[in-house]
């Protein structure tokens, strides 16, 4: 094949020595073809860096080939620049959410909606409707509006929800286990001999920050009636972090380690121990939650527990597929297993209490 040739089906066809009509239905993620089928088929288009014609796919039929992933962001004014706020957990979901669409041959368009204090979100983003996406990924704190989902099923938008807490059973999910990640890294704390284990939280009324709190609460207790929940507002962010494990080590009798409910407080409160001149871990324990790009960059780096956001967004993508058109009027809700991931904040108390 010369330079800028582009393969074809044809030609993955009889590299896979199969027909043009089963590289389709690989390619279009139909369930029925056979796994030994559909691995040779991946197999010579990886070879031959097949990339499908996403503009000749969509004159082919009525699918546009372009995803939607919905995301609400606070203070959405482009001239408040000083007051923008993108959460780790949304970047690294538009990231990888990006790269799967490439994968599975889609694009994929990022619409936001504004979520500032004091608004309510009830409308989507102005021309998003079924003439130009095939679905919608809606990230959370989306995922948990009622608002914004029967805006999207009036439209008859498919949609698929990413870590929802309030209504799962509603649609089409995905998500990790909350509850079992943040119980698991209070008992990692646990474990490493921590009876004092503050909490910084998320937001009063994010289902994935509540779950991660009962889930610490409920260890504690189980472990020990008589440990202490000791629990501190946060936001989700790097500031709220700060400012609570400031509040958490101004105690008479301070904890030796601080669980943030994610990995941008946990960032401000490694940065609040740095100030108050306390090493992290010989003197203080500090974990976080998302295995988010700041986990990797704190330092020391962050203990934290891992959701699988590259996963999550690839069967996402997969559910909103033409394959699983059948079955649309049936729920499927995938969750996904967490990790927890061991890095150098956290350790075992000193023996002197550390400060």
């Amino acid at each position: 094949m010369g330079t800028g040739y582009r393969p074809t089906i044809i030609d993955i066809a009889k590299k896979a020595g199969v027909s043009f009509k089963t590289v389709s239905r690989v390619l279009n993620h139909n369930p029925h073809v056979k796994e030994d089928l559909r691995d040779r088929v991946l197999q010579a288009a990886t070879a031959l860096n097949y990339r499908p014609n996403l503009a000749a796919r969509s004159l082919a039929g009525p699918r546009n080939y372009t995803l939607a992933l919905l995301m609400g962001i606070r203070t959405c004014d482009m001239e408040s620049q000083d007051e923008w706020y993108l959460p780790p957990f949304l970047s690294d979901l538009q990231f990888l959410a990006t790269l799967a669409c490439q994968k599975e041959g889609y694009r994929l368009s990022i619409e936001i909606v504004d979520t500032s204090p004091g608004t309510s979100p009830s409308a989507l983003p102005p021309g998003m409707n079924a003439g130009d996406i095939d679905g919608v990924l809606v990230a959370p704190p989306l995922s948990d509006s009622i608002e914004i989902i029967q805006a999207l099923e009036t439209a008859k938008i498919p949609y698929v929800l990413i870590a929802p807490g309030l209504d799962p059973d509603r649609a089409y999910s995905v998500a990790t286990d909350e509850y079992g990640g943040a119980a698991a890294m209070t008992e990692h704390l646990l474990a490493l001999g921590h009876r004092r284990i503050g909490f910084i939280k998320g937001p009063e009324h994010h289902l994935a920050a509540i779950a991660r709190m009962t889930a610490y609460c409920d260890v504690l207790a189980k472990f020990d009636a008589a440990l202490e929940p000791i629990i501190e507002q946060g936001d989700f962010n790097f500031g709220s972090g700060h400012r609570a494990a400031k509040a958490l080590l101004a105690l008479d009798n301070p904890p030796t380690a601080i669980f943030c409910a994610n990995d941008d407080m946990a960032a401000g409160a490694i940065a609040a121990a740095n100030e108050l001149g306390i090493r992290v871990p010989s003197q203080l324990s500090i974990a976080g939650f998302d295995d988010s790009a700041a986990a990797r960059i704190t330092s020391p780096a962050l203990t934290t527990i891992r959701q699988p956001l590259g996963a999550m967004a690839t069967a996402a993508i997969r559910l909103l597929s033409p394959a699983h058109g059948e079955k649309r009027a049936e729920t499927q809700n995938l969750v996904l297993p967490y990790k927890l991931i061991q890095r150098a904040s956290t350790s075992s108390p000193s023996r002197d209490g550390g400060r």
